[in-house]
């Protein structure tokens, strides 16, 4: 049987498919939410631990028989110790690629007028619409980027960033926008306004056109 790495499951995925990829064969990295019934059943037959100083573990976990009772070297586990403390930074080190064009309709909730993207009469009561969007990137350094944002009744300029976990935040010329990516391709775009003639609230899953 593989050799069980047990650590609890803060780490990002990223992260933890890096760790996969990293660990040698004939071992096996686990994960479990720290303190749960799950965590001490695995913990039973753990033969190493990764994890920080404010978990405590009191006499469930027999610290000195993990790095000294078991038949492989020592050296395992330092090594998977000083990869799981690396791979966050070389995780962050680049950024997904964003070039390109995407496309998606919108799920709009509009108070008052609107904006030009979602016109209409002023309403006392909010109204739901649907707008086909295209955000196109143009441009890309790092984590910055910029390009279009467009429908079609108007378009607009659109300037950004991605955090370090990997979220999208940018501004056109009169709102706000978040994204998170739901795949290669796939972009999930949030985007608040507020202004004196109206209220916007939508949520566009665009799909990169290859």
């Amino acid at each position: 049987m593989p050799h069980r790495i047990l650590t609890p499951n803060t780490h990002s995925e990223e992260t933890l498919e890096i760790a996969h990829d990293l660990i040698p064969p004939g071992y096996d990295l686990v994960t479990a939410p720290h303190g749960r019934p799950e965590f001490w059943d695995l913990l039973k037959d753990s033969e190493f631990y990764i994890g920080a100083g404010q978990y405590k573990h009191g006499e469930r976990i027999p610290a000195a028989s993990l790095m000294s009772e078991h038949k492989v070297s020592r050296q395992v586990a330092y090594a998977a110790l000083a990869m799981l403390a690396a791979i966050p930074a070389a995780a962050q080190t680049s950024f997904p690629d964003l070039h390109g064009t995407w496309r998606g309709d919108s799920e709009s909730i509009i108070s008052d007028s609107g904006n030009p993207h979602h016109p209409g009469p002023s309403q006392s009561e909010p109204r739901l619409t649907s707008v086909p969007f295209t955000l196109t990137i143009d441009k890309q350094d790092g984590r910055r980027f910029s390009g279009t944002f467009s429908s079609p009744r108007d378009a607009e300029s659109v300037i950004g960033v991605i955090t370090r976990a990997g979220n999208l935040l940018f501004v056109d010329t009169d709102g706000y926008a978040s994204g998170t990516l739901l795949g290669p391709d796939r972009l999930e775009a949030r985007f608040l306004q507020i202004a004196t003639y109206g209220q916007v609230a939508s949520c566009t899953e665009l799909t990169r056109q290859r």
